[in-house]
């Protein structure tokens, strides 16, 4: 080999039939294509032919058929809705419960807490009579206590805290209760 001389390999192409042999394969092969579909249209015409009469009994049941799916569906969405309804309802059960069990409970609460009050109340209404009769003790003594000098002041306190005593149970009688 001379040395200038460069050798290399390249991949040779398959060998194709000229362009328009080609289309005419491919023309060939649409006609069978073609002829297929043809055939497949004359069975299927001769399978689904009816005749009128056929046709006009058969039409009925076919409207009946797709009436009947329509009212089964709407039947399933019917009772769909239906479920979520009482879903809905059981809660709102749960939460009226849920209301009535806290109204009994604040109920209880208000009633314990007007049973505390009324008793306040009343030992408030008892200190104020208390102090109304020590304060009327006290007027009376400091008329009375003018004249009647140290010890005086003395033996008036021992006989105002008996006064205390009976005008405290003198007023609890008068009070209604």
């Amino acid at each position: 080999m001379p040395p200038n001389v460069e050798v290399t390999m390249q991949a040779v192409p398959p060998p194709q039939p000229p362009l328009p042999q080609r289309w005419a394969a491919a023309v060939q092969q649409v006609e069978a294509a073609q002829q297929t579909l043809d055939s497949l249209i004359n069975q299927l015409d001769g399978a689904l032919y009816l005749d009128d009469e056929a046709w006009q009994q058969a039409l009925p049941h076919a409207q009946f058929t797709a009436a009947l799916q329509g009212q089964q569906r709407k039947i399933a969405e019917l009772e769909q809705q239906v479920q979520a309804l009482v879903v809905k309802l059981e809660a709102s059960e749960r939460a009226r419960a849920e209301a009535e069990e806290r109204c009994r409970q604040l109920g209880s609460e208000v009633e314990g807490s007007a049973s505390v009050f009324k008793l306040h109340y009343e030992e408030l209404m008892r200190k104020d009579r208390e102090i109304s009769d020590l304060q009327a003790v006290i007027q009376a003594l400091s008329l009375g206590g003018g004249s009647g000098g140290g010890k005086g002041g003395g033996g008036s306190s021992e006989s105002g805290g008996s006064v205390t005593g009976g005008s405290d149970a003198g007023g609890s009688d008068s009070e209604p209760s």
